[in-house]
């Protein structure tokens, strides 16, 4: 939350809120920044992959592994990943139907 309100052109658009975390086998959530996709895994260890919009307009593709204990967050690694046209090598292995 601090890294958020910290970051000098969003501080005044960002106001996080969050009560409680919960995850499941797979769950689909919103956000106001940020767009969590997806959230897979159980117990106390969960991977997050989603997107965050920022406010120059830009969207990147992010992931976060968690690990929870006692219900709450005590490690986080987030990796930001800005988009990409795939190499032309890879063209066999596209899926051009999304």
């Amino acid at each position: 939350r601090a890294m958020l309100q910290s970051y000098r052109e969003a501080a005044a658009d960002i106001h996080p809120d969050v009560d409680q975390v919960s995850g499941g086998d797979e769950a689909w959530v919103l956000t106001p920044g940020y767009t969590v996709v997806r959230v897979d895994g159980g117990g106390n260890e969960f991977t997050i992959t989603g997107t965050v919009n920022y406010p120059n307009g830009e969207t990147w593709h992010l992931v976060q592994l968690v690990g929870i204990e006692n219900g709450k967050v005590v490690h986080l690694t987030t990796y930001f990943a800005e988009p990409f046209e795939a190499p032309d090598w890879r063209a066999p292995f596209r899926d051009d139907s999304r």
